[in-house]
């Protein structure tokens, strides 16, 4: 029993800190616009903070009490979501650059930095809710809203998923939430999305 309890704290703590990002997704867009990427984290238990912005889920097992899975990079999740987008993004040929706004900025602040960096079109990812609980199996619940501005602040094209899904059956499935997000990502990336993006404003 004690070397069962052993092996299972190894395997919900030594996985708590395993997502590794980004994974690039292939959007292919094609834009002459310079495109600023902002991603902000709005989940409740992050507003509220009762969750570090890095946090991704949970991991436990049968003896143990629950665990925080938080970005292998540590830093905070929106950040690691726009490095894959950018990723992504420049796979394509865009010229991407992150924005980061904090989990409460305002409208206006997102305007304002996204002005900095001279960006044509603003796309902007909020984070409603993205979490894993990881237990004999690995389950994702996310809520994600993508728009794409202008750079007076008008949203020119909008979508959204929402959701969970089974990840797998071990504890090693946390390592396919990077995939996962890449497969929301393909389908936020829809066909007004990318118009929209590829669309010269005057």
């Amino acid at each position: 029993m004690k070397i069962l309890l052993l092996i299972t704290v190894f395997l919900v703590y030594g996985c708590a800190n395993n997502r590794d990002w980004p994974a690039i997704t292939d959007l292919n867009i094609v834009t002459a616009n310079k495109v600023a990427v902002v991603v902000q984290d709005k989940r409740p238990y992050v507003l509220n903070r009762s969750k570090e912005e890095n946090f991704e889920g949970s991991a436990r097992g049968q003896y143990t009490m629950p665990v925080d899975v938080v970005t292998k990079s540590s830093k905070p999740l929106a950040a690691d979501m726009a490095l894959e987008i950018i990723a992504s993004l420049q796979k394509s040929g865009v010229n991407a650059v992150p924005v980061s706004v904090s989990p409460d900025a305002s409208h206006a602040v997102i305007l304002t930095e996204a002005r900095l960096v001279a960006a044509n079109k603003i796309l902007y990812l909020v984070l409603n809710d993205w979490e894993t609980d990881s237990y004999i199996t690995t389950n994702l619940v996310y809520d994600l809203d993508l728009s794409v501005l202008d750079a007076e602040g008008n949203v020119q094209a909008t979508s959204k998923t929402q959701g969970s899904e089974s990840m797998g059956n071990d504890y090693s499935a946390n390592d396919d939430a990077p995939p996962a997000f890449q497969r929301r990502l393909e389908f936020l990336f829809n066909a007004d999305i990318k118009a929209m993006l590829a669309k010269t404003d005057r």
